[in-house]
């Protein structure tokens, strides 16, 4: 066998210590030359605008003024919370509320089984997630300021404003600990003795002014003009309490108890040192004042629902125990974070000149026709890097401003939604091999497992569990339009199952994702029933967040992602119970349910139907097409199974993207990983090309909504899920190089990516010359089915431990044996 050409290629490791790492071998991909940064032209005076910084449970928002800066801080286990709820049970109101729906009366039966349990339920919707405090920054400098540069570099997580004035060169620098857990901020200049700040505390949303003696500080102006915020009040319902003393500076939150909101009340805060190198330093109107310093280092350590006299003096005492030296510290924090950030890089063969360009620039030159190849490089790199800032082990998940806020009162409360968001959040974490980066996920949802439980017993007399449409700080109900939804704990089973096929960690299938599983089947076992002709029922049923043409209710029968959801879940299982050897009962049981679901329609447009029901019209008008689940993010409709029904699928789906109305940027991030999945690349890119030349901030944050400017973090993270997906798909025993490889890309590079299976991949691609160089590391030894974009024309293996030979798929396949742990590289030409 001759050798790959590319003998450089080689897979990063997955490095988690409850999975074993597949160790690399050979040297790294031969560099791309291109930075893994951003730069923005202007400062900004909105948190939705400003650099983001995070270590996954800690942010920061620099807004990059050169005299005066702001820097919000937020911590992901801060919410303004209020007493738990009370669920009422209802559940025997549901045999009405059926027969309701069996007669044709959805919105009845609807408004019925709503009211029954409105009667006397108490919650007001999920608790708001809200900032922490401000880090504030007065520059006292003299002269003209020139040379500005804001950037934010992906690879070490740093911000850093930069200027010139009077011939001095100044730099402010940011980054999160993810080693220490702190904050940390670098202010020097280029001449010794030039640096004169004052480094303060603030509340969000008050002037220095309001501040007073800093006892017992309120904030008057809580924000209610947002888009469906939980609480509406006059004022913040927490009481600060600030002071500065030596070097040190202190801010202590207390929120308030009862009132209208029901609030339990609770303390957090944070602690700052401000090192002062060089020069003088005094404490005075509760701000640290440095003047004529060479360089002042600010270290701020936040708290969160703790005590706040015994946990400010802990934090200080941490503080004082790290090194006062920003190399020092930042080197602790790379160490961490390039290596998670660095396992996965993509090259679409972006112009060198477009990717130097500034945010701003390259966002006009997008709108113009050019330069997508470079902003999707960027905007994967940002997706990329904004979710390893929102989510690590021990912390929350990424919620739907990722670990970001800079309101009161953030738009849906900054939740978990449920029915698309959260998931988008974590598409790409496997893939993408970043498998620890979703124990958040893992954790949150099994902590609420009793609420769950609650949820199914009161509202339909069930046992399992049953997740609600979103929440917070508790996993109760709250009956609305969209609460006819059971699928909830069934999509969210699919990552702890993906978890399982990515990673191999068998200990983590038997213990995590198996009982949350078997959770979700005996609420199947008991919620669903017998129609006439021996099928499953499922009613009520909804489809996100949909409703029929003709009934215009949300609640209905039989909707198609009801029934994926299900499947998928009981196929899962019986083959995690197979495997594991445990529970025959219960697979039989399982088995004969899924001989038992109602089978998809086609309508008359020959698109797959979002009802599986004959009297309810589709509705192609909505941001939401969850009824296209089988194809994405499930796998059941591919073109090796069940590919009569792509065809519909693809109906469906570009019935959607002729008429999305009022789309919000995830519609897009799904339609492009939809269509990828689907093979169609043009789709996809378009869809791509939408979100880049509408919907992006500059600081790349991506909008909701371009009517509503609210920031959302679930199509960050769609983007680079749908290059990924573009560039390969894998099923186990199936991987699929460049399924759906727009035009536009035809010379390009991806390394590290991992693949269902246990299986990581890297490629280098030229399509001008029909060619592809790949390497391959398994886990395990096995055979898998490699499909390519085209029928081969040859192809060479390196390894004489591997073996390939011909599918019978076609041409355009591959059977390739693959060792234990060793890399093999491929290199072939197509037709």
């Amino acid at each position: 066998m001759t050798r790959l050409m590319c003998e450089s290629f080689v897979l990063a490791a997955v490095a988690m210590p409850m999975v074993s790492a597949v160790q690399s071998h050979g040297g790294e991909i031969e560099a791309s030359g291109r930075k893994h940064e951003m730069t923005l032209s202007n400062a900004t005076s909105r948190w939705d605008h400003a650099m983001p910084a995070g270590n996954g449970q800690v942010g920061a928002l620099v807004f990059g003024n050169v005299q005066h800066e702001t820097v919000i801080l937020t911590h992901d286990a801060l919410f303004i919370r209020s007493k738990k709820p009370t669920l009422p049970n209802v559940s025997q109101y549901l045999p009405k509320m059926r027969e309701m729906i069996a007669e044709g009366r959805y919105e009845q039966a609807r408004r019925f089984f709503e009211g029954k349990i409105n009667e006397k339920y108490d919650y007001r919707g999920p608790d708001s997630f809200h900032p922490a405090f401000n880090v504030v920054v007065d520059m006292q400098t003299m002269g003209e300021v020139s040379g500005e540069r804001r950037s934010v570099n992906f690879e070490t997580g740093e911000v850093s404003v930069e200027w010139t004035q009077a011939g001095v060169s100044y730099e402010r620098r940011l980054f999160v600990s993810r080693k220490d857990d702190v904050v940390v901020m670098l202010i020097r200049a280029s001449k010794p003795g030039k640096v004169n700040c004052q480094v303060g505390l603030m509340p969000l949303g008050l002037k220095r002014s309001e501040l007073g003696d800093g006892k017992n500080v309120r904030v008057p102006r809580f924000p209610s003009n947002r888009w469906k915020p939980k609480i509406r009040l006059k004022e913040v319902p927490i009481t600060f309490n600030l002071s500065a003393e030596g070097s040190g500076l202190t801010l202590l939150a207390e929120y308030d108890v009862g009132g209208s909101y029901h609030m339990v009340g609770g303390e957090y805060g944070g602690c700052a040192r401000v090192i002062v190198k060089g020069g003088t330093k005094a404490t005075s109107g509760l701000k640290v004042n440095a003047k004529g310093a060479d360089e002042v280092l600010v270290v701020c350590k936040l708290f969160a629902n703790e005590k706040g006299a015994p946990a400010a003096r802990r934090t200080r005492t941490e503080i004082k125990g790290l090194p006062g030296d920003y190399k020092a510290l930042l080197e602790r924090h790379v160490a961490l974070h390039r290596e998670l950030f660095l396992r996965v890089k993509v090259d679409l063969g972006a112009e060198d000149e477009r990717r130097a360009l500034t945010n701003e620039e390259l966002t006009s030159e997008v709108k113009r026709g050019r330069g997508m190849n470079a902003m999707l490089e960027r905007l994967f790199d940002f997706g990329r890097y904004a979710l390893i800032c929102s989510s690590r082990p021990g912390s929350m998940p990424s919620n739907l401003q990722g670990v970001w806020n800079g309101e009161y009162a953030p738009a849906w409360a900054a939740d978990y939604h449920n029915d698309i968001n959260v998931q988008m959040d974590y598409f790409q974490a496997l893939p993408g091999n970043m498998a620890e980066i979703t124990m958040p996920y893992f954790d949150y949802y099994e902590s609420l497992m009793e609420d769950f439980r609650t949820n199914a017993r009161n509202v339909y007399g069930c046992r399992g569990i049953l997740v609600p449409i979103s929440g917070t700080t508790h996993g109760l109900m709250y009956y609305s339009a969209f609460s006819s939804w059971t699928a909830g704990a069934g999509w969210l089973s699919q990552l702890f199952y993906d978890y399982w096929l990515f990673t191999a960690d068998r200990d983590f299938l038997e213990k995590r994702a198996v009982p949350f599983m078997k959770e979700v089947a005996l609420f199947y076992e008991d919620f669903l029933f017998e129609g006439k002709d021996g099928k499953y029922i499922f009613a009520p049923s909804h489809s996100p967040e949909n409703t029929p043409r003709n009934t215009r209710s949300g609640c209905t029968v039989n909707a198609t992602m009801d029934i994926a959801v299900a499947r998928e879940l009981l196929s899962n299982l019986c083959a995690a119970c197979e495997l594991l050897g445990i529970e025959q009962a219960g697979v039989k049981r399982w088995r004969k349910m899924l001989t038992k679901l109602p089978a998809y329609m086609v309508n008359e447009d020959g698109a797959l139907k979002e009802w599986a029901h004959p009297n309810l019209k589709d509705n192609y008008v909505h941001r939401h097409f969850s009824h296209l689940y089988p194809a994405f993010p499930g796998m059941e409709i591919t073109p090796e199974r069940n590919a009569k029904l792509l065809p519909a699928c693809r109906v469906a789906i570009s019935r959607r993207m002729r008429s999305p109305g009022t789309a919000p940027a995830w519609t897009f991030a799904l339609m492009a990983n939809t269509c990828a999945r689907l093979g169609d690349a043009p789709a996809a890119l378009r869809s791509l090309n939408i979100i880049a030349q509408g919907y992006l901030m500059p600081n790349l944050f991506i909008l909701m909504e371009k009517q509503r400017p609210l920031m959302q973090f679930d199509a960050n993270c769609g983007i680079p899920a749908a290059v990924l997906e573009m560039l390969l798909f894998s099923e186990p025993g199936m991987i699929k190089l460049l399924p759906a490889l727009p035009k536009s890309w035809p010379v390009g590079r991806a390394e590290g990516i991992r693949c269902r299976g246990g299986v990581g991949v890297s490629l280098k691609w030229n399509m001008n010359e029909k060619r592809i160089d790949a390497a391959f590391i398994s886990r395990t030894a096995q055979r898998v089915t490699v499909k390519f974009p085209a029928p081969v024309a040859s192809i060479k293996i390196d390894s004489a431990e591997a073996k390939i030979a011909a599918s019978p798929f076609g041409d355009a396949y591959r059977l390739l044996t693959l060792p234990a742990k060793k890399r093999v590289a491929v290199n072939l030409t197509f037709k």
